[in-house]
């Protein structure tokens, strides 16, 4: 009775086979971690951290592994199984970082429902079918394994081994939110990302992957911070709020309509230093050297484009936010004060007009929680025209759809955002242009370069059909210019040095946007760096509105700090880290951290 309930008679067995998924998880994790240092790292050997995360990395993996074996009751087919999606995560995780600079992250699974977008601008037909033909030749090796005959474990036996795989899974992402592990593991050379001077590229370099994962699950919650309470909030509205004066007029004799003109993947091509046969942007160039300019600091380099939108049109900020968050799908889930919605309680239609499809970055339900009475996804008309981008709307067509809004009545503000420049740069439509690198560089670079640069032109020249339009308007209007974020060109960027300076320097090169200001009136000119939370403070001094609500609080914390970001700068030129200790002004930015969480995921007290 007592072995056909233990199964003690196989516990042999399944000690050998978990031996087997003990050495398996260990040559997965050592040539996983191999192959990302040296293929993005670019060093040889086979991990870069003390030896207790290369531990910590193989225990999960084992853990994962003898998970499913008790599931499945076949060591083999269980082996296969976990080491497919192990390597997906760790070809994702290189993939990611070549192209981002960053690393694949838990909060990576949001992008599940994208994945059709994303594999079409990140792999290429030919990649796509050897990874389809990889996968179908590990499913046909595992279903002959699965039907291969195996001792059997009783299900007894088979519940022990997987409870205790998943409890101490469990203990491997909650421990480290744990006082007392957490002091343990920093002793012991593991990366804590609490820390003002974490990094996640040199983080997952010296955790590991899956390690990273179990300390970024501490993080990755956006908790309510200490002292949040209505009493607080209430405090903050009645101290930030500005009182009217007497004589202040709210807004100018004639309103001015207001468009946003967000370039996907935009930069300025001489920034590289690389000299081409004509100026890729020559209409950005002109009206940045006649009006105001910028250099606005963004949240994001080459991808998640939805967090610079955040930015510029809340004028809260990524800076308290869980790295590599999305706040359009996690938490934009209730309607919060905006630049559109206040300019909608100022009479102004407004619209928005994306090249992406409507489920991207959850785009509808987020616009309708930022108060757009209305919005346009040309990606939908199975008629629109299409870029040599991977199937994106032309940028002639989106400069189209803003004209068409256009008409609709003023005062309006249109946010508008292209997408002919969108990644991957390696489509053929361009061989042939007189658009070129004047010198010499090596393949593929050159190609690629050559393709950006021809796709920025189109985008330029759509931009030029936008102000001729508006040069001819006799309503005032205002038509701000920029990127979303860098393009991810890592290679050209490695062949030129483009990053090759000091770490202050290097973060400033990484996540400045170049921005142009063009007016159809006479505007004072001003240069001047902010960043991209900013903005909406500064469109509606030109607007002649004062900021109200969160964005009156948003105008006193840029009286301070010009930039709030990847890094901080105060208003007298000092430069600080982020989330530095030595970064003055602590109340204010406590008031902005409290009233931000209030709105995105707090009670709204600031709204009663």
């Amino acid at each position: 009775m007592l072995k056909r309930l233990t199964g003690y008679i196989r516990v042999p067995a399944v000690c050998r086979n978990l031996l087997w998924i003990m050495l398996a998880a260990s040559a997965a994790v050592c040539i996983g971690e191999l192959l990302t240092n040296k293929i993005y790292f670019r060093q040889s050997e086979v991990f870069s951290g003390e030896w207790t995360a290369l531990v910590g990395n193989i225990f999960i993996l084992c853990c994962f592994l003898a998970f499913l074996f008790a599931l499945t009751n076949k060591v083999l087919p269980a082996v296969l199984i976990g080491l497919l999606l192990y390597g997906f995560l760790v070809l994702s995780n290189i993939l990611k970082l070549i192209h981002f600079d960053s690393p694949l992250r838990l909060t990576d699974l949001q992008y599940l429902a994208d994945l059709r977008v994303v594999a079409k601008s990140f792999l290429s037909i030919k990649t796509f079918a050897e990874i389809l033909a990889a996968c179908a030749a590990a499913t046909v090796i595992i279903i002959i394994s699965w039907r291969k005959k195996s001792p059997a474990l009783s299900r007894i036996l088979r519940l022990c081994v997987g409870a205790v795989a998943a409890v101490f899974i469990v203990l491997a992402f909650m421990v480290p939110s744990l006082d007392a592990p957490r002091d343990w593991l920093s002793k012991h050379g593991i990366e804590l990302p609490e820390s003002w001077q974490y990094e996640p590229r040199g983080s997952v370099q010296l955790n590991g992957l899956l390690v990273e994962w179990a300390m970024e699950a501490m993080d990755m919650s956006y908790r309510a911070p200490e002292n949040y309470s209505r009493s607080e909030i209430e405090r903050i509205v009645r101290t930030y709020e500005p009182k009217p004066a007497a004589n202040d007029a709210t807004r100018k004799e004639q309103p001015v309509n207001l468009i946003i003109y967000l370039i996907e993947s935009f930069m300025d091509p001489l920034d590289l230093g690389v000299r081409f046969t004509s100026d890729p942007i020559p209409t950005f160039h002109a009206i940045s050297s006649k009006g105001s300019s910028a250099k606005v600091v963004v949240p994001v380099f080459g991808g998640t484009s939805a967090n610079t939108e955040f930015e510029l049109l809340t004028g809260l900020s990524m800076y308290f936010l869980p790295e590599d968050s999305c706040p359009y799908r996690q938490y934009i889930l209730q309607d919060i004060p905006s630049l559109p919605r206040l300019l909608h309680q100022h009479g102004y239609r407004t619209i928005a007009i994306p090249a992406d499809p409507p489920y991207l970055f959850n785009h509808r339900a987020a616009y309708g929680h930022l108060g757009f009475n209305g919005w346009i996804f040309p990606e939908t008309d199975p008629r629109i025209r299409r870029s040599p981008a991977p199937d994106f709307v032309a940028d002639e067509a989106i400069a189209d759809a803003v004209i068409d809004a256009s008409r609709n009545g003023s005062p309006f503000f249109i946010f508008a955002f292209t997408g002919g420049s969108h990644f991957p740069w390696d489509y053929p439509d361009y061989n042939n242009s007189d658009l070129d690198i004047a010198g010499q560089m090596p393949e593929p670079d050159r190609s690629k370069l050559k393709t950006y640069i021809n796709a920025l032109r189109v985008a330029d020249n759509s931009l030029n059909k936008l102000i001729a339009y508006f040069e001819k308007s006799d309503q005032k209007t205002a038509i701000l210019v920029m990127g979303d974020h860098l393009p991810p060109l890592r290679e050209t960027y490695d062949t030129i040095r483009f990053f090759n300076s000091t770490e202050l320097n290097n973060v400033q090169k990484r996540y400045r946007e170049p921005m142009a200001l063009w007016c159809n009136y006479p505007a004072a000119k001003e240069d001047f760096v902010c960043s991209a939370n900013f903005i909406a403070v500064r469109l509606l001094q030109i607007l002649g509105l004062r900021p109200a609500g969160s964005l009156a609080l948003s105008a006193e914390v840029y009286s301070h700090f010009p930039v709030l970001s990847k890094y901080v700068q105060t208003a007298d030129g000092r430069l600080f880290a982020p989330q530095s200790p030595e970064i003055p002004f602590q109340q204010l930015l406590n008031d902005y951290r409290l009233l931000q969480y209030d709105l995105l995921l707090g009670k709204q007290y600031a709204l009663r």
